[in-house]
């Protein structure tokens, strides 16, 4: 895993791509193989931690939307009640530069 420390901040980047699973999916069929029967994917949870404060507050990112907003609204009840919002239009964005930002990145296997 790579860290980065700077201003005050730590920076994991090893596990955000697992994170990514279809494109790892993606990778086996395009060599004709199943992923399954390589490698085996297991939910982590907490998902990650990020210490956002100096003061040692951390927020535990899960897939439980409601666990999600409570510890959001801890800082900010106001930013919990976006919190869905700001997914849907997260989720939006994503799929519109999925494309052009990770596509253009895999090399065609074919040949």
């Amino acid at each position: 895993m790579q860290r980065h420390h700077g201003a005050g901040y730590s920076f994991d980047l090893g596990p955000s791509t697992i994170t990514m699973k279809t494109y790892f999916e993606e990778v086996f069929t395009a060599c004709h193989r199943r992923m399954e029967d390589y490698v085996t994917f297991y939910p982590i949870s907490p998902l990650t931690k990020k210490n956002f404060f100096p003061d040692g507050h951390t927020v535990e990112f899960t897939p439980n939307m409601e666990q999600m907003e409570s510890q959001i609204a801890a800082f900010s009840p106001e930013d919990a009640k976006q919190y869905r919002a700001f997914l849907q239009e997260s989720k939006a964005l994503f799929s519109k530069g999925r494309g052009a930002v990770f596509k253009s990145s895999v090399i065609e296997l074919e040949g």
